[in-house]
């Protein structure tokens, strides 16, 4: 993969509110396809409270034909979903997957999901056995591609011991903590998606400020032509092709910001200095 293709769409913002912009989600995602992301992550539990699957129903009209021509791939996850009191579940055993994978289908309007992942592992379930469940529903034809999220280092040896995962999806960012499971997913030939690949909410700004207040980054990002926010992503692609960051933008301005990053080239001095100058927070751990 090279360019925006390296680039995953996530739909968390506009899903998990109460009201959400189908007009504005509708010109984001068309942004998205427009600079060449072609992927697109949704959740069970990326909903409001009492309405289950909801995100995946408005990822699923807002990307209509686009999905049935196979222009896009889609990507959503279960096992972890939100109660009509807005509180959190982890169910991972075999028949909740299975229903789960059912309602996303029947959510999303198509017959088979590109990508299926467990959303968190359940410490009630051995997670061998819940990835084994996602190969049987892989085996039968309803995902063509499974995968697990929220994992530390041990638990992706499992989970690849147990099953033909493609992908661990785990949060990174270049004002987040290293994360070891990167590292072991390169050495399986695992893709590792990098969701929060920003930093947060208050990410994008934390990187405007570090730009402003370092005088060789603002030089940097002159010479580049780049933002705060393109830094943080070009650092991330530059972290090696297995690394895919998973946007968070809600707007179409925000897509071609961030698609934009992917063009940018990142030299060896370029990154020493940006590992310089990275906060260190401790490592993570999941």
């Amino acid at each position: 993969m090279s360019g925006a293709s390296r680039l995953v769409l996530g739909s968390a913002r506009w899903a998990l509110v109460a009201r959400p912009d189908r007009t504005l989600l509708a010109a984001t995602v068309a942004a998205a396809l427009d600079t060449g992301i072609t992927r697109f992550d949704t959740a069970r539990a990326y909903s409001p409270p009492g309405r289950a699957g909801e995100g995946e129903r408005l990822l699923g009209q807002a990307l209509g034909s686009h999905m049935r021509a196979g222009r896009a791939r889609i990507a959503t996850k279960g096992g972890h979903w939100r109660r009509p009191d807005g509180s959190f579940a982890v169910d991972a055993r075999p028949a909740t997957l299975r229903s789960h994978v059912e309602a996303s289908l029947s959510a999303l309007g198509i017959e088979r999901i590109d990508r299926y992942l467990l959303h968190w592992p359940d410490p009630a379930v051995p997670l061998a056995e819940s990835v084994g469940a996602l190969a049987d529903l892989r085996a039968a034809g309803l995902v063509d591609e499974i995968g697990v999220c929220n994992v530390d280092v041990a638990q992706v040896e499992a989970a690849h011991a147990a099953g033909p995962v493609a992908v661990v999806q785990n949060r990174l960012a270049y004002l987040g903590p290293d994360d070891p499971v990167l590292a072991r997913c390169v050495a399986l030939g695992l893709e590792y998606e990098a969701y929060s690949s920003l930093g947060g909410p208050d990410g994008p700004g934390r990187m405007e400020e570090l730009v402003r207040g370092e005088p060789r980054v603002t030089a940097l990002a002159a010479r580049l032509g780049a933002t705060g926010v393109q830094l943080a992503l070009a650092w991330l692609l530059a972290q090696g092709t297995a690394v895919v960051p998973v946007l968070g933008a809600g707007r179409p301005r925000s897509v071609r910001a961030s698609a934009a990053a992917a063009s940018l080239t990142l030299g060896g001095d370029d990154l020493a200095l940006l590992d310089e100058v990275r906060p260190r927070p401790e490592t993570a751990t999941a």
